[in-house]
């Protein structure tokens, strides 16, 4: 140490901090000369907590352990340690593994959450429940008797000391159904039995017949034929048949005649000339609409000359036509109508260019 002249110091500075069982050091400086002044920090001693720490947490498989500690560095008081006993096992719920019945124990199980020990139980059979009310167990039908009983209400069980009869029923018919003859004037009616097929009930009617729709020129007419029987069990049936002819046709009354024209060539040489077809031809009767057609002129090669309007039957005489005697065939067609066939006419007329 430097004694030649009086050290002014600085603050001690820490070096090394003390710890429970170990000394610390600190140092401070002369300010003048840098001579470093050291002292020891002595040991701190442990600081023991008043509550124990656990150490090993216990089980439900093996012990655990505690002790008191240090609260400055956790270390352990010699002689503190001490044992912790086992815990419980911590159990789930309650799991049903086979469902008990009305004759047969169940079984249910829980499984520790912390091992994964199980612990199982017996689920004590329940026992029947038997119904207030019988259960049919064989229907009774017109060849058979039947047969009921009490029934438990959880697994269907029967309680043979209930077993009961029941008489035979009457037949149960289905729909009835209905057969005509080809010739609609019978029908047979037929109940058949739901138990048994061969147990069956019939009857065959007469039928009455009307013409309930008259034949027309374009449709057959038609009859009902109506059948009405004794049991109550059938319906009056009815059918409607279309097996009246429909009314032929008459033949077209059209009747033509032709009529003799005279046309003065002196007009037919300036222009053509229209001779109307009542001046023509004769047309009377006729069922339906007319058309009219030339069909042919005698010396073919002045056809040419000629035209028929096919609806109005008007002959229109071409502007050239040579003075002489035409005969010319129109063809006069009626239509018909609902009562009335089509009918044609041919007609020859003469047409004289003088």
């Amino acid at each position: 140490k430097d004694t030649s002249h009086t050290h002014k110091y600085g603050d001690w500075n820490v070096t090394k901090e003390a710890t429970c069982t170990e000394v610390g050091s600190k140092e401070r400086v002369c300010v003048d000369c840098g001579y470093k002044d050291t002292e020891v920090i002595p040991a701190k001693g442990h600081s023991w907590k008043e509550e124990y720490t656990v150490d090993t947490p216990a089980t439900c498989t093996r012990e655990g352990s505690e002790s008191i500690h240090c609260s400055v560095c956790e270390a352990i008081k010699e002689g503190s340690a001490r044992t912790l006993g086992k815990i419980s096992h911590r159990y789930g719920d309650w799991n049903v593994t086979k469902e008990a019945t009305c004759t047969e124990d169940g079984s249910k199980e829980k499984v520790c959450t912390s091992c994964g020990n199980k612990v199982t139980e017996v689920i004590k059979a329940k026992g029947h429940s038997w119904k207030t009310e019988p259960t049919v167990d064989k229907i009774a039908t017109c060849k058979e008797e039947g047969s009921q009983s009490i029934h438990c209400s959880e697994c269907g069980e029967k309680d043979d000391t209930t077993v009961e009869v029941i008489p035979k029923t009457d037949h149960k018919w289905g729909a009835p159904t209905y057969s005509w003859s080809n010739d609609n004037k019978e029908v047979t009616a037929t109940l058949v039995c739901k138990y048994d097929s061969t147990h069956r009930e019939t009857e065959t009617i007469n039928t009455t017949s009307e013409v309930t729709k008259a034949a027309t020129y374009t449709a057959k007419g038609q009859t009902t034929y109506t059948a009405v029987f004794m049991n109550d069990a059938f319906s009056t049936q009815r059918k409607v048949v279309a097996n009246i002819p429909q009314l032929a046709k008459k033949a077209n009354t059209l009747t033509v005649k032709p009529i003799a024209v005279t046309v003065k060539y002196a007009k037919v040489k300036k222009k053509a000339q229209i001779v109307k077809r009542a001046k023509a031809i004769s047309v009377s009767k006729p069922q339906g609409i007319v058309k009219y057609k030339l069909s042919s002129v005698i010396k073919a090669k002045f056809k040419k000359y000629f035209n028929v309007n096919a609806k109005t039957g008007n002959i229109t005489i071409k502007k050239g036509l040579k003075k002489g005697t035409y005969k010319i065939k129109i063809i006069v067609t009626a239509a018909g109508t609902t009562a009335y066939k089509a009918g044609s006419k041919t007609v020859t007329t003469s047409i004289k260019v003088k």
